[in-house]
């Protein structure tokens, strides 16, 4: 009877599809996170050497680090939470939606990082 309505499917293969799709999702939205983080960073620089006339003062270099080492942390973690788990024939078995809160969990502090910095 309830198959028909899943076009055959049993829960563990829709389980997988769905973990296949959070994994492309993740990636494309990783992406767009490293993209955005590299941008401001550099517009960052850009705007201090605009205003000061000189871009190497350890002032300067401490600020970066300490901001852009926050990013990186914050990439590096929801990176890393974001990726599937595989089983033993090598394919995907689960993989956590990154644009689902409820799925993040803490990593929404992690994600909410990134968007500050």
């Amino acid at each position: 009877g309830d198959q028909g309505s899943r076009g055959g499917r049993t829960a563990p293969q829709m389980a997988k599809q769905n973990a296949r799709a959070n994994a492309a999702k993740n990636k494309a939205r990783m992406l767009q996170f490293k993209q955005i983080s590299i941008g401001i960073n550099i517009a960052v620089v850009a705007y201090h050497f605009f205003v000061t006339g000189h871009l190497f003062s350890v002032s300067t270099i401490l600020t970066l680090l300490f901001f852009a080492g926050q990013e990186y942390v914050a990439l590096q973690m929801l990176d890393k939470h974001g990726k599937p788990t595989y089983g033993d024939a090598g394919h995907i078995d689960a993989c956590v939606d990154l644009t689902n809160p409820k799925e993040l969990g803490m990593y929404s502090y992690v994600q909410d990082l990134l968007w500050v910095c």
